[in-house]
């Protein structure tokens, strides 16, 4: 250290002069140097302190709290003065969209001179979406063309990034298509396009399709639609005339012709006639609670639905029929990623004769009910779902549907439990009453039978049926009594669901049966009808049979067509085998649910600004949520849906500590707690959960946490895959 040189201004010298001045240092034996100063005619701050906050993302505010300014005389704290970013004025709360990298704070204040500058730094936040390409709309058979589209960062042109859909994609399925774009260290965004059949006709409602020789040919029921616009056609004509006597048995083809359209056809069955006192050996096939169990998977047992639909297209004739109690598409990788539509398609494939909606269906709200319903080639019952406080019943069910089984009449009324609106997501179910089914199926059992002169009625139900879950069905004792006006059985036969139970047995001189779940049993009722004479058959109870049909073990051949269904949906399905992360442990479901709740927690904390800039203080997940153990070893995107099947939003709750008390002592959570943060100075505590836990009712549909705000473009199956890929927890 050098303190015996000589400097050209002496110490304490009065600086009554402006302008900019040079200080030379100089010392005997050295080369002399300088450097320079400015006198002002202002006051000078000084810069005591710079804000806490100096990094942030792009779109997050600016937080000033902690940044301090003095009079470089007076020594005292200086207020009122201008913050700016370039030319624009900024304040606390400002959001900062004027770019990235480093940015150059400076302070200005009348009467002082403008010498105060700082640097905050600002990251990326995500994919920005300046222009969708020029091309949203395409026809089956087409090629996907990006033309047009410009990403940035929210302020930078991007030219590196990824597209979800190649460029050249012809495309094979229609419907909407979500199209994600990523770019390294960006969060992934997403844009939407459509896809439209090639003009077409579709049937929605198949007419009669099975005939005794000598019948008149009809086409009763036959519904037709546009094949995108789901407008009905009613301008066509038929290869076979109207009331034509059918002579001959075999199966004939029946085209339909409309102007406009190419032409469309489908089978009829012409079978020998069963004379008065002859019977026929009927068969219900059902199964219930898929949850888009699409592949085999001979880990959990469960066949594929190639395989079960194998098995029932052997068995599709005039005495049998096919069956679904719902919750069919919610669950596994291919129908989540399709939202069911690849699970409808299936059932059509395979020739399903009704469906039963189940609580499941709704996990996507209508909009997807509605999308499933224009690929669907059957009818999606509920007989008991009505619009919110009144007597409308929705229009994307329809309470019964008539099959003509070769002037074999059968009704199949399909129905959901009742109440059952509390296993549905509070804002999608609160639009609805889900009501007893009881009194309605008594009164359409009596419409059915009188009116449209069924022979059998089937009770299709997305309820477990059992008081209790035990014993015998007396839940719906009542529809195995005989009613006043038909002088029958208000139903022949019950199919339940939604417990996943296996059940089977006869109640009251009616049969019941329920398939389990996820594709591991099949259904089946099995019962002779006797003709009485033309019109009028009768069940011999005294042939009924019951059982449950292990699927895995006797469904052993695939559908070919049913299984490139992945091929067909390639573009928006996730190739199942993605390796996510790599366990070093074994987990049980309880300890798995404990994780997603530590990712929970880390989401919302790691990307605070967009969750109200709250720190989180506890992670909640249901345990029902969570469906299985997770294993040692590479967890892939199959097996992410087999154990994480619902596609919840996630949510931000403010909690009292009662409130989080109530969470932390519920056996049906689990939770995870950050230590590091305490109470507000508003009294409360931030919550990370899903939109399921945020919309819990008590029995008398009061919310257990009015103060929740749901973020629906962020999915928990996606929290949890981002807080695996970070490596924040690396001893998992």
């Amino acid at each position: 250290s050098i303190t015996d040189f000589n400097i050209s201004i002496p110490e304490g010298f009065i600086l009554n002069e402006t302008g900019n001045f040079n200080v030379v240092i100089s010392r005997v034996g050295y080369e002399d140097i300088s450097y320079g100063i400015k006198v002002v005619n202002e006051k000078v701050m000084i810069l005591e302190e710079k804000p806490l906050k100096l990094e942030y993302f792009l779109g997050e505010t600016i937080d000033l709290n902690g940044l301090k300014l003095i009079d470089s005389l007076t020594k005292e704290e200086i207020n009122d003065y201008g913050v700016y970013i370039g030319d624009n004025l900024i304040s606390d709360g400002t959001i900062l969209n004027f770019g990235t990298g480093n940015l150059i704070i400076s302070i200005k204040k009348s009467g002082y001179f403008d010498n105060i500058t700082f640097t905050i730094n600002v990251k990326p936040n995500g994919v920005v979406i300046k222009n969708l390409p020029n091309k949203t709309t395409y026809i089956i058979g087409e090629t996907f063309n990006s033309d047009g589209l410009i990403i940035t960062d929210g302020v930078n042109v991007l030219n590196e990034y990824e597209l979800s859909i190649e460029e050249g994609h012809i495309f094979t399925h229609a419907g909407k298509i979500e199209i994600y774009v990523t770019s390294d260290g960006l969060k992934k965004n997403s844009f939407e396009i459509t896809v439209l059949n090639q003009k077409g006709m579709m049937i929605k409602n198949k007419p009669q399709i099975y005939f005794e020789i000598g019948d008149k040919f009809n086409s009763d029921g036959l519904y037709l639609v546009d094949n995108n616009t789901m407008d009905e056609i009613t301008n066509y004509t038929l290869s076979i005339n109207e009331g034509e006597v059918l002579n001959s048995i075999g199966t004939y083809n029946v085209s339909i012709k409309s102007d406009g359209y190419p032409d469309l056809s489908y089978e009829i069955e012409v079978n020998k006639k069963l004379n008065n006192g002859d019977f026929r050996e009927f068969n219900i096939y059902t199964i219930n609670d898929t949850h888009g169990s699409f592949l085999r998977n001979s880990d959990n047992y469960e066949a594929g639905i190639a395989y079960i639909g194998d098995y029932l297209i052997d068995r599709k004739n005039e005495d049998s029929l096919i069956l679904s109690a719902g919750d069919m598409w919610q669950g596994g990788l291919e129908s989540n990623d399709t939202k069911g539509v690849i699970m409808s398609e299936a059932m059509n494939l395979i020739g399903f004769d009704a469906m039963t909606i189940g609580n499941h269906e709704f996990d996507w709200d209508i909009e997807a009910i509605k999308e499933n319903l224009k690929v669907m080639e059957f009818p999606l019952l509920g007989n008991n779902i009505f619009y919110k406080n009144t007597n409308e019943n929705v229009e994307f069910t329809l309470p019964y549907t008539v099959i003509n089984k070769s002037n074999l009449k059968v009704g199949i009324i399909g129905s959901i439990m009742e109440g059952i609106g509390s296993s549905i997501l509070a804002s999608i179910s609160n639009k609805f009453d889900f009501v007893n089914p009881i009194p309605y199926v008594k009164e359409q059992s009596d419409y059915l039978r009188n009116e449209l002169g069924c022979n059998i009625v089937i009770f299709l139900s997305h309820d477990g049926g059992f008081e209790g879950y035990n014993g015998v069905p007396s839940k719906y004792y009542e529809l195995t009594t005989i009613s006043d006006i038909s002088n029958k059985k208000y139903v022949d036969a019950m199919v339940f669901a939604h417990d996943h139970l296996r059940k089977e047995g006869i109640y009251n001189d009616v049969p019941f049966i329920e398939a389990g779940e996820n594709g591991e049993y099949i259904g089946n009722i099995e019962f002779n009808v006797i003709r009485k004479n033309f019109e009028e058959y009768e069940i011999d109870i005294d042939t009924i049979e019951t059982n449950v049909i292990n699927a895995f073990n006797n469904c052993k051949t695939e559908n070919e067509e049913i299984a490139n269904l992945v091929n067909k949906y390639s573009d928006v399905i996730t190739d199942s085998n993605d390796v996510i992360y790599t366990f070093e442990n074994d987990y049980s479901e309880s300890e798995f649910t404990v994780i997603v709740c530590q990712a929970l927690l880390w989401f919302m904390n790691e990307y605070k600004y967009d969750f109200g800039n709250h720190d989180i203080y506890i992670g909640i997940h249901n345990t029902a949520g969570i469906r299985g153990n997770v294993y040692k070893g590479d967890f892939t995107y199959g097996d992410l849906i087999k154990v994480c099947p619902f596609s919840n939003a996630i949510a931000l709750l403010t909690l009292t500590p009662n409130q989080v008390n109530f969470y932390r002592g519920n056996n049906a959570l689990r939770y995870f707690i950050n230590n590091d943060v305490s109470i507000d100075e508003n009294g409360f505590y931030y919550g990370a959960t899903i939109s399921y836990v945020a919309e819990w009712t008590d029995r008398n549909g009061n919310l257990y946490c009015t103060n929740y705000e749901l973020f629906p473009n962020y999915i928990i199956s996606d929290v949890l895959i981002e807080y695996l890929k970070s490596g924040t927890n690396n001893n998992l």
